[in-house]
């Protein structure tokens, strides 16, 4: 009943020919990338076709469907049937077979790192089962019906997972404006403020200082009301990162300038929202005088300056760990909390309040000064606690919600492939 041999001895296949910035509106179809298709003034084919595309990196393997006068985007190859006699085909079901096989033909067929796209001799070379043409005919509505299911369900589980965004967002917006822990604010009226917490802060800096520990900086500006954006829960304060943290970025790290004992650190590729891949952590010659300003110990909290501004991690082991310049390290005074601080800094990359912090021309990054001028609403040092304990706790119920939605989008795309066996085995 089938045979599986590649694509190029059922079919013919050419690239299309119209750019879609060189499209002019007229009578013919312009067949996109896209699922949303154009018009053109000329066509080039007048034929029953199928359309893949192999260069779009948000549509690549669409397959569509037409017969009539065309022109295709070049980021497509056009499918024709290669001979009638050894191999006819149904095109519209072949139509609903490379529906059905786009997430395994892009994953074998695709090339390149930046910006994938499907290799003609993978796309040619690529082997799909070929029914003889009786039982294509048979089975074209049903595999029609089969796959517009699958694409609700999916379409269902795409819609699942941008609500669990919104969660994440919503938990995390109220967590740091005391919306999550008002219950317990009311079971904990003797808690001490924000305010004495800022005081101690203030009384501990005056002691490095005296101790030579730290350096004397310039006083941080007052927070405008241009800056606060929601209102506090009383016994909170607004502040400014830096005023609650000592932080700076680590070193300048040349193999080639570089001296003193090798030392393993990290770089930003290694650091991702609250975990470090250490699979990759390259050595690099630093001096011990050096050493203070590029040393994670257990309990610091490092931030990315560039690419995603902000991702952080905790460093949670037992061992120190050098960092690289691209990233800041901060460690918080009189036992501030960095996990409520790595909350918070989740929270302004969700809402893209970070990138009001970022300087710089093309490439703009989140320089020291930056970090520093953040505002930060900080609760009383109990409520950090509970707030860190109700967020982390939500969140491991979002992610297991989060992972039941990618299951079921699998347990989806599992279903027509075993239709498929079913249906059209020997």
């Amino acid at each position: 009943m089938s045979e599986i041999v590649p694509i190029k001895k059922i079919f013919n296949f050419e690239k299309g020919s119209l750019q879609s910035t060189k499209c002019t509106s007229g009578v013919y179809t312009f067949v996109t990338a896209g699922s949303d298709w154009k018009t053109h003034n000329e066509f080039t084919h007048d034929t029953e076709a199928l359309i893949v595309a192999v260069a779009a990196s948000g549509s690549l393997g669409r397959c569509h469907y037409i017969k009539d006068k065309f022109i295709a985007s070049d980021l497509c190859f056009i499918l024709t049937p290669k001979d009638a006699e050894l191999y006819p085909v149904d095109l519209e079901f072949y139509h609903q077979i490379f529906r059905s096989i786009k997430n395994d033909l892009v994953q074998k067929t695709a090339t390149g790192t930046s910006k994938l796209s499907i290799n003609r001799t993978n796309f040619g070379n690529y082997k799909i089962s070929y029914f003889d043409i009786e039982h294509q005919k048979v089975f074209k509505k049903i595999l029609h019906n089969v796959n517009n299911k699958k694409d609700k369900l999916l379409v269902c589980g795409d819609n699942q997972e941008n609500l669990v965004k919104l969660l994440r967002g919503q938990i995390l917006q109220d967590a740091i404006s005391g919306k999550l822990t008002a219950d317990w604010r009311r079971k904990n009226t003797d808690i001490e403020p924000a305010s004495k917490l800022l005081e101690k802060i203030k009384a501990e800096k005056e002691k490095l200082i005296a101790e030579k520990k730290i350096k004397r900086e310039k006083p941080l500006p007052k927070i405008t009301e241009d800056e606060v954006s929601f209102e506090l829960p009383e016994k909170w304060e607004w502040c400014r990162l830096g005023g609650v943290v000592q932080h700076n970025s680590g070193k300048t790290l040349d193999s080639g300038r570089n001296t003193g004992e090798l030392k393993e650190y990290i770089t930003t590729s290694n650091l991702y929202w609250g975990f470090f891949n250490l699979d990759k952590v390259k050595k690099m010659p630093i001096k011990a005088s050096e050493l203070e300003k590029c040393v994670a110990t257990k309990g610091d909290l490092l931030i990315c300056e560039g690419g995603e501004a902000g991702r952080s991690a905790i460093w949670k082991e037992d061992y120190d760990i050098c960092f690289q310049n691209h990233i800041h390290r901060a460690r918080p005074y009189c036992s501030v909390s960095n996990s409520y601080i790595f909350w918070f800094f989740q929270k302004i990359n969700f809402s893209g309040e970070i990138n009001k912090h970022r300087k710089g021309m093309g490439i703009s990054n989140l320089s020291g000064k930056s970090l520093s001028l953040i505002p930060i609403p900080l609760p009383p040092q109990a409520e950090q606690k509970a707030i860190v304990a109700k967020v982390e706790k939500l969140m491991s119920y979002v992610s297991e919600l989060e992972e039941k939605i990618k299951q079921n989008k699998r347990d989806s795309e599992m279903l027509m492939q075993s239709f498929l066996v079913e249906a059209f085995k020997n």
